[in-house]
């Protein structure tokens, strides 16, 4: 089986699209351009914004607009696997892949249909919370010499993933309101009730066009002691979430 690989790009990013379409051809696999949603009016396709939820998750106070189309734009790739009712890969067009990906893709390829939603990028943890235990927990081997791991702690970034069906539905009914950037979102798995898995080695990483964002500026953070201390409590208790969602995961 093959997989379709659908990559993000805004239409004036045409350097970061001729780098992909290279890659992705010079290997033969199937890929299509998604012309990723703009910043004008991203948030149409989201029923609301819950802002409180938003300044805890990223201690600011006003939305970016590049981030909401971001995350509107892989919402939308969501529903085209839904739809389609087959498993897609989705690449941000910044991607590097290194030698000895078509080993990771045939990996993905023959598991997905099992794990749903699998990572593709690093699993290295940016960032710390609760202790829940191991980090990342070994399911298997495979012959493709492809390490699969459930994560119990979810990096940031959504460079490369492969979805089902199922995994899509899963976060496009959790994702109805804006509540924070599609990475830390996905990161909340006790609240979209996705278990996610990874694979190693890793084969695709960040390029050099990563250090030129199209999101913009997210620095400006509050020092409020009232919001931190609720950020605190709520992340706490978001982390015993995760330990009981995960004492449910059959591996």
């Amino acid at each position: 089986m093959s997989i379709d690989i659908h990559v993000i790009n805004l239409g004036f990013a045409s350097d970061r699209r001729l780098s992909c379409v290279a890659q992705l051809e010079g290997l033969g696999l199937p890929y299509k351009i998604f012309e990723a949603i703009d910043s004008s009016s991203p948030l149409d396709h989201f029923s609301g914004v819950d802002m409180r939820m938003f300044r805890l998750m990223t201690r600011r106070d006003k939305l970016n607009m590049n981030e909401v189309a971001c995350y509107a734009s892989h919402k939308k790739l969501w529903k085209k696997c839904l739809d389609k009712g087959k498993p897609i890969i989705i690449l941000e067009d910044d991607f590097r892949l290194l030698d000895g990906f078509m080993n990771i893709y045939n990996s993905v390829c023959q598991w997905i249909d099992k794990l749903d939603f699998i990572r593709m990028e690093s699993l290295d943890k940016t960032g710390s919370s609760l202790s829940i235990g191991k980090k990342k927990i070994f399911i298997k081997k495979d012959s493709e010499g492809s390490s699969f791991y459930h994560l119990r702690s979810v990096p940031l970034c959504m460079l490369a993933y492969a979805i089902s069906p199922l995994a899509a539905e899963r976060l496009i009914n959790a994702s109805e309101i804006y509540q924070m950037p599609s990475d830390k979102f996905l990161q909340q798995y006790q609240l979209h009730k996705q278990p996610i898995y990874g694979i190693e080695p890793t084969r695709v990483v960040t390029s050099d066009a990563a250090e030129r964002s199209t999101i913009g500026n997210r620095k400006k953070k509050t020092w409020s002691i009232f919001l931190l201390l609720h950020r605190r409590l709520v992340k706490t208790i978001m982390d015993i979430q995760k330990i009981i969602f995960n004492r449910k995961i059959k591996l």
